[in-house]
């Protein structure tokens, strides 16, 4: 079983320092009476005392607020190295299901998804567009026989240029090249994970942000195209 996501469980909302997870309607609502009635009381039988319930009432007003304005501003990006996705994964993953997890998991709101454009591969194309990826696409050179279409560069830049636009960024790659940005978000405190398609992922990124590796090959059953 996966852990919980930040993003899932009864309630979440983040604000810019705080993250508070699991706290229910109901919880809240008990709160806000309990603190309500030790305002009463106290303000008759003990005005003295009557400080610590103030901050308690102001704390549950806070707590209220923030709670109307819900999951919906989180709002994270996923960057995906489309080419290392293919090639990493020893099976056929169903695109739907993986953005439609990419927003459950991980409160993804927008999907980059960098891949080399050859015109064969249009039906691949549109799969990816109807699953609800913004594709980015890098003029594809024959060389030898091998075709050249490496997206590196346009998803860093394109990582950073929005960089103001989310909270938090997620990056689907197994690639050492990235293991800059992902430590250069990672120390904005704006990396929320690195999604490694293959089972070896790049030392450099298993170096430089340790906590925030997580492997795909655990999501096969979920992601699988059937």
């Amino acid at each position: 079983m996966d852990r919980l996501s930040p993003y899932q469980g009864p309630f979440f909302f983040r604000t810019t320092n705080t993250d508070v997870r699991g706290i229910t309607l109901q919880a809240l609502h008990t709160l806000t009476i309990g603190v309500t009635r030790y305002i009463t009381l106290h303000s008759v039988t003990a005005p003295e005392n009557l400080t610590g319930g103030s901050a308690l009432f102001g704390f549950s007003c806070a707590i209220l607020y923030l709670l109307g304005k819900g999951d919906y501003d989180v709002k994270n990006y996923a960057f995906i190295d489309g080419n290392n996705l293919y090639l990493g994964l020893n099976w056929r993953i169903d695109y739907a299901r993986f953005y439609e997890y990419l927003k459950r998991k991980y409160g993804v709101v927008k999907g980059y998804y960098f891949i080399g454009y050859i015109q064969d591969n249009e039906p691949l194309y549109q799969d990816l567009k109807r699953a609800g990826f913004d594709l980015v696409f890098k003029t594809v050179v024959k060389q030898n026989g091998v075709f050249k279409g490496n997206c590196d560069a346009e998803l860093v830049l394109q990582a950073m240029i929005d960089l103001a636009n989310y909270d938090r960024a997620v990056l689907v790659t197994s690639d050492g090249d990235f293991a800059c940005l992902a430590k250069h978000l990672d120390g904005l405190n704006k990396l929320e994970a690195v999604l490694s398609p293959s089972n070896r992922c790049s030392y450099l990124l298993r170096k430089e942000v340790p906590g925030k590796i997580a492997f795909m090959s655990n999501l096969r059953a979920k992601l699988e195209y059937k």
